[in-house]
């Protein structure tokens, strides 16, 4: 039952912000990242810290990066990890539209 209601208001949220093009687990990543801001942050903490797939968080991060919510580069040590960084200005639109919500 409480999944239902949760299913429901996601679908609802994403709905509602679906002409600002981000979705309420994006608005959810760009909060984790802004809590660790400073800290590197990898696809794969991200993958942990959602339990989504590698094919689910790097969908979410494409379309992230495509609408320049976040900065995604390669960790020079080690070529294998990908560090994501949220781009402040435009967290911070997308935290108005959160607090319109």
């Amino acid at each position: 039952m409480l999944k239902l209601i949760n299913d429901r208001m996601t679908n609802k949220f994403n709905r509602l912000l679906k002409e600002k093009k981000v979705t309420v687990k994006q608005l959810q990543v760009l909060e984790y990242l802004k809590a660790y801001d400073g800290k590197m942050i990898t696809q794969k903490d991200l993958e942990i810290a959602f339990d989504v797939s590698h094919p689910t968080i790097s969908r979410m991060l494409k379309a992230m990066e495509a609408n320049h919510s976040i900065n995604t580069y390669m960790n020079p040590d080690n070529r294998k990890m990908k560090i994501i960084e949220y781009d402040k200005a435009k967290y911070a639109e997308s935290d108005n539209h959160r607090n319109a919500v």
